[in-house]
């Protein structure tokens, strides 16, 4: 009997649970992995058969919300050849995460004081001002200590003189750098999701009125200029 390793992978509808499987099916077929993708119910995708000795992943779609065990990196897809050892053993991947699925997430983890009144909503106001300024703060120490923004003196001929001229350049992040300005990007969308939560909104009807309101004034020509009802 052929060892299983099955990967789960659950969220709701529109959540992009297909295209995961799709990404970690096509690395199996990298890694020469005999597999096959269930989703929907259905077979859509098999790869190489298995030979008696070798562990077949069975990659399977699912609305049902699961326990993850171990949270799927998509980084890691080309480490699939790696996945498991023993027969029956599950990974459990979650698809994308919505906006409300996160807001609600959030909610784990709110302990502050006021919540539910105006005081809450100010401490949240507060909080997402201070980790904002640390998302700038970072950006600061990138061109004073990473040299994100260089300056180079250069001399241009014209006729009989030389004309000399700073040249601005600006450079690529550090990968720490980077990382560290995602950590900070998290903590303000934790206290924008708080921030909405107490004016008793979800995170996608803010998203949603937030496009509307850009596609409007894209289409009467208004994205430039100032003024929130423009």
């Amino acid at each position: 009997m052929v060892a299983v390793m099955h990967v789960v992978v659950s969220g709701p509808r529109g959540s992009g649970k297909t295209e995961v499987a799709r990404q970690i099916s096509v690395a199996l077929a990298e890694a020469n992995r005999p597999f096959r993708v269930i989703d929907g119910g259905q077979v859509v995708a098999v790869g190489r058969p298995g030979g008696p000795n070798e562990q077949e992943v069975v990659v399977t779609t699912t609305q049902e919300p699961v326990a993850i065990r171990d949270p799927w990196n998509p980084e890691q897809l080309t480490k699939v050849k790696d996945l498991g050892s023993k027969p029956s053993d599950f990974l459990f991947v979650p698809a994308a995460l919505t906006l409300d699925e996160y807001q609600a997430r959030t909610q784990d983890t709110a302990i502050y004081p006021g919540q539910g009144t105006p005081l809450g909503l100010a401490y949240v106001a507060l909080k997402m001002n201070g980790e904002a300024g640390e998302f700038s703060e970072h950006l600061g120490k990138a061109i004073r200590d990473d040299g994100l923004v260089s300056k180079e003196r250069t001399f241009v001929r014209d006729g009989e003189f030389e004309v000399g001229a700073d040249v601005i350049a600006l450079n690529a992040l550090t990968p720490e750098r980077r990382a560290l300005l995602k950590k900070e990007i998290g903590d303000v969308l934790w206290y924008l999701a708080a921030g909405a939560r107490e004016l008793g909104y979800t995170l996608s009807e803010v998203a949603r009125d937030n496009l509307d309101k850009l596609a409007d004034r894209k289409a009467r020509g208004a994205l430039q200029g100032s003024g929130d009802l423009r």
